[in-house]
């Protein structure tokens, strides 16, 4: 498997004509083979940009992208066949079947393996031969799913993938996104949905109002695993110089007395470091991806 990522961001932009602000501002990120990467935000955060971006249906306005180490702007058309994609409002041809669609699509772009197509649609129980304009949100999205992996794509760019799924096809998903995974393609998914994102993301970045403000591995030997500890302390002096402790890591950068941290090793070598400070208050807390979201984004964003 190549040591190039899948995906490479390098200080992407875009801010739209007429607009003060950027809707995406320097945004830096990569996602390696056989890696799920999580997109976190609210809406408006700026995640159907960077997705609209990386396809290459806007312009960037200054940084750049590759996809398979291809420019997403001067190698759009090559980037186009290592990718499979779902929009966040998935849009059909209304009038056709998805047998027809299916067929069209493996027209276009020829499949590796063409029995794969009709093991998914057995697996989602896919409604071929009745008109997309008649189905259901939940078999549209099935609809939506099949078309972006039925190529098997290096990379899969999927936005909201599981919206209208009902929990037997939201399992079945989450296989799929598994099996893509092993076979070593990069996914990158934009979710508002935390606890799928936690169960199926090896890491995730939460952004916000068009910033990537935080990164995070999701497995068992990483910081995810440890447990948070809120402690508020009696004097601001001692901010500066538990940033600067061994036995310490900063969720977040403090803004009040009140921290939040994690152990950089064992949970008694941080104790232990937290001793020697004057502690108001204590409460430890097993970290989990809602949490995490909300300590960054706040209620009110």
């Amino acid at each position: 498997m190549s040591d190039t990522p899948a995906i490479f961001i390098d200080r992407l932009s875009k801010r739209y004509p007429k607009s003060a602000i950027f809707s995406l501002e320097n945004l830096s990120l990569s996602v390696s083979n056989g890696e799920v990467y999580g997109f976190l935000g609210a809406n408006g955060a700026g995640k159907s940009t960077t997705i609209r971006l990386l396809l290459n249906f806007i312009q960037p306005t200054s940084g750049t992208a590759r996809i398979k180490d291809k420019d997403i702007v001067r190698d759009r058309e090559v980037v186009k066949r290592h990718v499979g994609y779902l929009s966040g409002d998935i849009a059909l041809y209304n009038k056709v079947t998805a047998r027809q669609l299916f067929s069209f699509l493996n027209k276009l772009q020829p499949p590796k393996h063409p029995e794969y197509t009709d093991e998914l649609v057995k697996r989602f129980d896919v409604e071929l031969d009745k008109p997309l304009e008649t189905l259901s949100k939940g078999n549209k999205q099935k609809v939506g799913l099949l078309q972006a992996f039925m190529h098997e794509p290096e990379v899969l760019i999927l936005d909201e993938p599981t919206s209208g799924l009902d929990p037997l096809m939201q399992e079945e998903f989450f296989k799929l996104i598994t099996e893509s995974k092993q076979r070593g393609a990069a996914v990158f998914l934009s979710s508002h949905n935390l606890t799928e994102a936690q169960r199926i993301c090896d890491s995730v970045g939460i952004i916000k109002h068009g910033k990537l403000i935080h990164e995070q591995v999701i497995d068992k030997s990483s910081n995810f695993a440890k447990p948070v500890f809120r402690v508020t302390l009696v004097k601001a002096a001692d901010i500066t110089r538990l940033q600067h402790d061994a036995e310490l890591h900063f969720v977040s950068q403090p803004d009040s007395l009140t921290l939040l941290m994690q152990p950089k090793s064992s949970i008694a070598s941080a104790l232990a470091a937290l001793s020697k400070y004057d502690v108001g208050s204590f409460v430890s807390q097993v970290p989990d991806l809602e949490n995490e979201f909300l300590e960054f984004y706040g209620e009110s964003s």
